[in-house]
């Protein structure tokens, strides 16, 4: 077998093993990935379905509130005038703003004034969990302490759940003694659930945990939400996914079993393509280096060594002593080839002397010297060949090197050790469990810190349209987006401009600016304010939080890249977010900066320019050269 087809089948070989190699992580590492990641949206969803009817009852909460602390409404109870009450409430009260309930009860729980109809039919309904009558004292929507006191949530009756709500009676002042409770209750139907999904895409449905008509698939779900997590995902048929959960009532306790049906996202399908492509792609890759790394092996080593065996050969069958082998190079087939045409010369001159000395030597001197000479010569040309040995021995390593540089062992890294800790965390300690998660913390930090590279390298690279972007509209839609926690309270505290800019520039300061505040908030009532002042022809903007604050010797540092203050074994931040803010705000000729007092929060303002924005852009585009 020739050198040249060796070479051809080594490198074959590597390419085909790294083409499987990378198919495999594709299929069995990857797409695995993706399916998680489907999962996590799903579960965005459900938890927007249940802000949603959160944001009813809030909304049902402050209705309440209006009634409850009105002076004609305390006279009334005070006066236990019931007529008067309904002249002011009455059914038309109920249908002008969508209500099942109005109660209103006295200090002792005696029902003034109560009305519970169906919104469609206006008929009247009995509940014998909500009475007409008198209350017991310990009723859960009763026995308010103190003027700010509420009780609002689920309230489960014999009709299906109700979103409810119970201020205290005061005056229009908010001023007690108390005289009783307001309560207002909507039925949670379909009319309700259809408000939900019109803002969700999803198909919501809910079940009372204590019914028997919980289907029984549906039902397993609860021993998952009891025993797992807050969430349950299972695959339907049909290409969707159940997302499960549970809704608690007013004293909190489980009550209801929520269920999203939800599209499963194409993706999945795609991702498969997406490997078989990446096979193809990668072994038209490997034949493309297979081919190049071939020509360049066979006119840098094949051919010279294929022409000075030649010349060997031809000498040996030619005995010609004069004829020298012609190659300019510098390694070690160069080197070879000189010694070869040095040892030729030797021959010829060692021939030379034996034809000079055989006239004057005998036979048996004469064949002694040849066959010393034979033999030097014999020991130099088996020098010249192990030279030629380790030549081939360097292309062998070459080509090893060559398909270790082809493997991306880090890609596979955070892959791998997500899936170990998936499908074997049973078989792991805490110890191991708690190794694993650091290498896939740390992995995934990597990841986040070399994409938080590439997105500082993209500022002012990437080009987006210039357009009017008006920040009361895109402010409310980037806290929504960031989700702060529920003790997390984010306001406007000022009307915000509309300026002429790239919306995803703009939208990325906030956005990492929010991010930051809720991150580092150590507060139980975390409150984020966000503000804009006109200052010198500048728009002022701030996002001031509560948080724990930030030393004075760090407010330089933590705008510089990789710069955090925090170790990363506390919070996973790459030090790369307000570099990138920086940048953009550099690039509109504004200026960012930080004040802060430990303990008690921070404030980061940064300027953009108010006038010729149009102009800054153009000047923009025109300078960006990275």
């Amino acid at each position: 077998m020739s050198l040249q087809v060796k070479i051809l089948i080594i490198v074959l070989a590597v390419v085909s093993l790294y083409a499987a190699l990378d198919y495999t992580c594709q299929r069995f590492l990857v797409l695995p990935s993706f399916v998680a990641m489907e999962h996590n949206e799903a579960q965005n969803k459900m938890r927007r379905c249940i802000g949603m009817i959160r944001r009813e009852i809030s909304d049902l909460n402050k209705l309440t509130k209006n009634w409850a602390a009105s002076d004609q409404t305390y006279q009334s109870v005070e006066d236990r005038n019931s007529r008067d009450s309904s002249t002011n409430l009455g059914v038309e009260s109920l249908t002008k703003n969508n209500l099942n309930l109005i109660y209103i009860c006295d200090i002792r729980g005696n029902v003034v004034w109560g009305e519970i109809r169906d919104i469609e039919t206006n008929e009247a309904i009995q509940l014998k969990e909500l009475p007409g009558g008198r209350w017991s004292q310990t009723h859960p929507l009763l026995g308010h302490k103190t003027v700010q006191s509420y009780t609002t949530g689920i309230f489960l009756t014999e009709r299906g759940p109700m979103l409810i709500a119970s201020r205290p009676i005061i005056t229009s002042r908010n001023e007690g003694p108390i005289r009783g409770t307001f309560i207002t209750g909507r039925f949670l139907d379909d009319s309700v659930l259809e408000e939900v999904t019109a803002h969700v895409p999803v198909d919501l449905k809910l079940w009372t945990i204590a019914d028997d008509f919980v289907p029984a698939e549906d039902r397993e779900a609860l021993n998952h939400l009891k025993a797992e997590s807050q969430f349950h995902i299972r695959q339907a048929r049909d290409n969707l996914l159940h997302v499960y959960t549970l809704f608690s009532d007013i004293q909190e306790v489980p009550a209801l079993l929520m269920r999203a049906d939800i599209p499963q996202d194409i993706r999945t399908k795609g991702v498969a393509r997406l490997i078989r492509s990446s096979f193809l792609s990668n072994l038209t890759a490997g034949l493309s280096v297979m081919l190049v790394l071939l020509l360049l092996l066979r006119q840098t080593v094949v051919t010279p060594v294929r022409k000075l065996t030649s010349h060997v050969v031809a000498i040996g069958k030619a005995r010609d002593m004069s004829a020298r082998v012609s190659m300019q190079r510098s390694d070690e087939i160069g080197v070879l080839a000189q010694e070869f045409n040095c040892m030729v010369e030797q021959l010829s001159q060692a021939r030379e002397k034996l034809l000079e000395q055989s006239f004057s030597l005998g036979k048996a001197e004469m064949a002694s010297k040849v066959l010393d000479e034979t033999r030097k010569r014999a020991a130099e040309l088996e020098e010249a060949y192990k030279k030629l040995e380790n030549a081939n021995q360097e292309l062998k390593d070459f080509a090893h090197i060559v398909s270790h540089d082809l493997k991306a062992p880090l890609r596979g890294i955070k892959i791998i050790s997500d899936w170990i800790l998936t499908d074997y965390a049973d078989k792991f300690d805490e110890d191991g469990r708690e190794q694993m998660n650091s290498l896939s913390s740390r992995v995934e930090w990597m990841y986040k810190l070399i994409e938080g590279v590439l997105e500082y390298s993209r500022v002012g690279r990437v080009k987006e349209e210039r357009v009017e972007v008006d920040l009361n509209k895109v402010v409310p839609e980037i806290i929504d987006v960031v989700a702060a926690p529920e003790n997390i309270v984010i306001t406007l505290e000022s009307e915000l401009p509309v300026i002429e800019c790239e919306k995803t520039r703009i939208t990325q300061v906030f956005e990492n600016l929010l991010s930051n505040a809720i991150k580092y908030m150590d507060k139980p009532q975390g409150q984020i304010k966000i503000g804009c002042v006109e200052e010198d022809g500048f728009w002022k903007f701030s996002v001031a939080d509560n948080g724990h604050g930030i030393e004075e010797r760090h407010f330089e540092r933590i705008f510089q890249i990789f710069q955090t203050v925090e170790q990363h074994d506390k919070f996973e931040s790459t030090g790369v977010g307000l570099t990138v803010i920086k940048k953009i705000v550099e690039l509109y000729d504004g200026k960012i900066w930080v004040e802060s007092k430990v303990g008690e929060g921070s404030t980061f303002f940064f300027t953009l320019p108010k006038q010729e924005m149009r102009a800054k852009n153009v000047q923009l585009e025109a300078s960006i050269t990275c």
